[in-house]
């Protein structure tokens, strides 16, 4: 039996894991971004048939320049590695 021989049940376990880990890692009263006052999940399929999924997230006003300042760090943090990487190939 393949996957694609059982599509619901695949996209029931990956909706499983992406709820468990939003619980566990956003939501939570110490969540990793801070506090979250509303969030929307969509899932989609792949032309190949893999499910992903798309998160919005609507941040509490007194964790923004928290978050902002997370996603500049880490978009320097990637651009550095990738000009080192690209850097050392040379």
């Amino acid at each position: 039996m393949l996957w694609k021989d059982s599509v619901v049940e695949c996209v029931t376990l990956f909706h499983f894991h992406v709820d468990m880990f939003m619980h566990q890692h956003i939501l939570s009263d110490n969540g990793t971004l801070g506090k979250i006052k509303e969030y929307v999940i969509r899932y989609e399929l792949q032309h190949c048939g893999f499910v992903h999924a798309h998160i919005i997230l609507w941040f509490d006003d007194n964790d923004l320049d928290k978050v902002t300042n997370e996603i500049v760090s880490f978009i320097l943090t990637i651009f550095d590695e990738t000009i080192f990487f690209l850097n050392s190939t040379k």
